[in-house]
């Protein structure tokens, strides 16, 4: 009996180990991430949101400006901020049903426009993260929003 315990024991010690070595490795990474966004925030041609998102006008146009009920048709690329790009593309959807830094962002641009985001995690896919994409991470969008309609 007293050897199973001690079994027991050591397993538990461990799974407690390597769980905290992750939950490390994301604190580590929410302040690398933390850190960025401060040491970008004056970045040449951005401009900061209330809410904490930089976003920066490579051309604005002067067509239509989409609201959150419109469908949105976007190139775009995401990246971290190591440079990792976890996706690309063109994607057509509904702005509400974008995270909550895209559906602030897009909604300052005008089809036709180009814009480059920086969106921190609380406002893009928070403590989860998604995929690709890891807990805390600040992503870079490079957008340009093609079309906007009802």
């Amino acid at each position: 009996m007293l050897q199973q315990l001690k079994y027991i024991f050591i397993l538990l010690t461990t799974i407690l180990i390597f769980s905290s070595c992750n939950e490390n490795e994301f604190v580590d990474w929410k302040n690398l991430n933390n850190k960025w966004l401060e040491e970008h925030a004056d970045d040449e041609g951005f401009s900061k949101t209330e809410s904490g998102i930089y976003y920066k006008v490579i051309h604005q146009s002067t067509y239509h400006r989409p609201n959150l009920s419109n469908t949105i048709i976007v190139e775009y690329s995401g990246k971290l901020i190591d440079g990792t790009k976890f996706e690309s593309g063109t994607y057509s959807m509904y702005l509400y049903e974008a995270i909550a830094g895209w559906q602030e962002g897009l909604r300052l641009m005008r089809d036709g426009s180009h814009f480059i985001f920086y969106i921190p995690a609380n406002l893009a896919y928070g403590e989860d993260g998604k995929g690709l994409v890891p807990p805390n991470s600040v992503l870079i969008f490079d957008i340009k929003l093609l079309q906007s309609y009802d």
